[in-house]
């Protein structure tokens, strides 16, 4: 499965768009840096992870599955 590229792009320019969508306005979005992981078994990607900057390991991970049609 492809990842939606516009969404990811969209995510990736403006990360608060996706904590603006989890109603978490108060996360400082500049501590996260937003990647697309490729996990080992058969090709296995996600769509996307916000991982944390260095000092700030104590915050959440954020695993981001985007689909925009019909399963």
């Amino acid at each position: 499965m492809k990842t939606d590229v516009i969404f990811y792009e969209m995510i990736k320019e403006i990360p608060q768009i996706f904590f603006e969508i989890l109603d978490r306005v108060d996360i400082n979005p500049s501590i996260y840096t937003f990647t697309t992981p490729e996990v080992k078994q058969q090709s296995f990607r996600l769509d996307g992870v916000f991982l944390t900057a260095e000092g700030f390991e104590n915050e959440p991970l954020y695993f981001v599955e985007l689909q925009t049609y019909k399963d």
